[in-house]
């Protein structure tokens, strides 16, 4: 059977030598056991530290067939939820977005099967305030998702250099997620309401990317204390035109967890336990994140420059 390959989506061999020294060092702390012979061996290639991250449990996409992520011949959608965010840090609340939604379409939508949730990190070229750089926020996004049967971490986006707009994301994953397959799956956005509420900012987004993600791929929106995604909807033109397109999913157990609060948090030298992944915790602790508030960019944001330029 052919291949759907990702190479363009190595996470580096460096990177796996950092984020594997750091969890087996949280595995030896925690009596876990592991083969002596992984702890002695010098990880010299890139198909060894696969092999560890594999017994470690750790959802790395890396030479891996889409085709075959759970497929099955029946008549249902297969679909997959892609996040896209800055993820600075990952927290439960991002986490719980996948197990919600799921259960949500898996309840109301008898002729869709849910197949697998993807976390994409943002490039460091977004140029957000606070933005720790790409490799940390990939290596806490794959601790934390280390435990999970069908959460894993794209690192395409968060590898380049310069920021790349979320429908031309969608699109990447969807046509590698496809190739070699006989029936097509679905790739939807996932996001909360506050990224929903972001959608009329003005040249933070394009009008016809909007469109594209909605209509083509499709959205899920969860809802957050603050943001009432129905107003957000009917507030605006373009999303009224798309309302019928938009799955907006209530979150039963409402909370208003957030990665900036959770920065503000440490700051403060405050405890963020059970607010974020303890394996998350510690390896914001081991690399010494988000003690410091960095210097406030002067820089926008890069869509805004972006999306100008194509304006003039």
């Amino acid at each position: 059977m052919s291949c759907c390959r990702l190479s363009s989506q190595l996470v580096t061999l460096s990177e796996y030598q950092h984020l594997f020294n750091y969890l087996l060092k949280r595995y030896r702390s925690r009596n876990f056991y592991a083969p002596q012979q992984i702890f002695q061996s010098r990880i010299t290639e890139q198909k060894s530290v696969m092999s560890i991250c594999k017994d470690r449990n750790m959802n790395v996409v890396n030479d891996i067939n889409f085709s075959n992520i759970n497929h099955n011949q029946n008549e249902k959608q297969d679909v997959y939820l892609v996040a896209c965010g800055s993820f600075n840090p990952i927290t439960f609340k991002h986490l719980r977005m996948f197990e919600v939604v799921r259960d949500f379409l898996h309840a109301h939508y008898s002729q869709i099967s849910v197949k697998g949730g993807f976390l994409s990190p943002v490039s460091d070229g977004y140029g957000k305030a606070e933005l720790v750089d790409g490799a940390h926020r990939r290596a806490m996004c794959l601790a934390a998702t280390e435990n999970s049967s069908w959460i894993q971490v794209l690192t395409w986006e968060s590898e380049k250099e310069t920021w790349t707009s979320t429908v031309d994301v969608l699109a990447h994953y969807e046509k590698l997620l496809n190739e070699n397959r006989d029936r097509p799956a679905r790739i939807m956005l996932l996001c909360g309401a506050d990224i929903l509420q972001s959608f009329v900012i003005k040249d933070l987004w394009l009008e016809n990317d909007i469109r594209k993600i909605v209509q083509k791929h499709g959205l899920v929106v969860v809802s957050r204390p603050s943001y009432d995604p129905h107003v957000v909807i009917e507030n605006s033109g373009l999303l009224s035109d798309l309302k019928d397109d938009i799955l907006v999913v209530s979150e039963l157990v409402e909370d208003n967890i957030s990665s900036t609060i959770i920065r503000a948090a440490i700051r403060q030298k405050q405890s963020v336990k059970y607010l974020i992944p303890d394996s998350v915790i510690d390896y914001i602790f081991e690399h010494n994140l988000y003690f410091v508030r960095p210097p406030t960019l002067v820089k926008e944001l890069a869509p805004f420059e972006i999306h100008r330029k194509l304006q003039t």
